[in-house]
């Protein structure tokens, strides 16, 4: 796919992904002179969100993740370890002008490779919150810290999916990676519809509300079903390579790569991207801006038919997987 036949996508995004990546580069710097880790070597730190996809705009916040090798029992930071790591990523945070830590910094706790995939498909998987920072991992994420040990920490979660890979070499398909995806997606859904289930929002409240299912529609759509559709039209058997290679790109780029490799694709890829550079101008601004537009019912009314459409355009894509490949009985078998 060329820029030429998508200026205003090529804009868009080429100015989000030269911006996302200035500052994370230069905060990833900062990050590895001055965090304070007391020694410790088998830990990283990783981003996900806005800034990940390469799509941040001046008001984004920064998302991070932390993973530590082993598990929780066996390698648990102490609390004076854990204090520092978090005084000194919220030091350096405010030093390049990130908004504070979503939630008072709640959402900083450390993970454990080991006990993500342990959980792997069990009971504790959801409570633990150890599915939602591996498909995080797998399907946005970028290393800012300590990269040897993230990429480790990666294909030690794909070997996790491929642990029956060596039984079926000439025609494995990842159906029990593709299985998560799609739960990652159901499950955002079901997020959003227990959060909105209360009767006596405010009028800011529920403009929030309608922002958040706007960003569902999009950005969430974009991560999950830009892996699942790449996985699907790969050609044959799927290797731990071929999906190292997926996520260490970004959501946009898998959808421009799906569109370089298949042709046929490229119109109704155009499509799509063109309408989620229009959700990123428009989600791009200050909060209140944002709000107020949404709050407007005949702008909002525009924005989820705008979605729609943008859903259209996916189910087009997944709706022309080669029958021959009988990879779409995977989404619905």
């Amino acid at each position: 796919m060329h820029c030429a036949t998508l200026d205003f996508w090529c804009y868009m995004i080429s100015e989000r992904r030269l911006t996302s990546e200035e500052k994370l580069n230069a905060f990833a710097d900062d990050l590895s002179k001055g965090i304070d880790v007391s020694g410790i070597q088998d830990i990283t730190i990783f981003v996900t969100g806005s800034y990940a996809r390469e799509e941040a705009s001046p008001y984004s916040d920064l998302d991070l993740f932390i993973v530590r090798d082993g598990s929780e029992k066996g390698n648990k930071l102490t609390n004076i370890e854990k204090a520092l790591l978090d005084s000194s990523l919220i030091r350096i945070s405010r030093e390049h002008e990130f908004p504070d830590f979503s939630g008072g910094g709640e959402f900083l706790k450390v993970n454990y490779i080991k006990d993500m995939q342990d959980s792997l498909g069990g009971r504790e998987d959801d409570f633990n919150n150890h599915f939602t920072a591996r498909m995080l991992l797998l399907s946005e994420s970028k290393a800012l810290y300590n990269e040897k040990t993230y990429n480790k920490f990666l294909n030690e979660v794909i070997e996790a999916y491929f642990r029956d890979y060596h039984e079926h070499t000439k025609d494995f398909q990842p159906v029990f990676l593709l299985n998560d995806v799609i739960r990652f997606w159901r499950t955002l859904c079901l997020n959003y519809e227990h959060a909105r289930n209360r009767k006596d929002k405010t009028p800011e409240e529920k403009n929030k509300a309608h922002l958040k299912n706007l960003k569902l529609k999009f950005s969430r759509m974009m991560t999950c079903y830009s892996l699942m559709v790449s996985i699907l039209y790969i050609d044959g058997h799927v290797t731990q390579k071929d999906i190292f290679d997926l996520v260490q790109i970004t959501p946009t780029r898998r959808m421009e790569k799906l569109a370089s490799d298949f042709p046929a694709l490229s119109g109704v890829i155009q499509l799509l991207l063109d309408k989620y550079a229009w959700f990123l101008r428009q989600t791009g601004r200050e909060k209140e801006e944002v709000l107020r537009w949404i709050g407007d019912k005949g702008q909002r009314d525009k924005a989820f038919d705008m979605a729609r459409d943008y859903s259209a355009h996916f189910y087009e894509i997944i709706s022309n997987i080669p029958k021959e490949k009988e990879k779409l009985k995977y989404l619905v078998i």
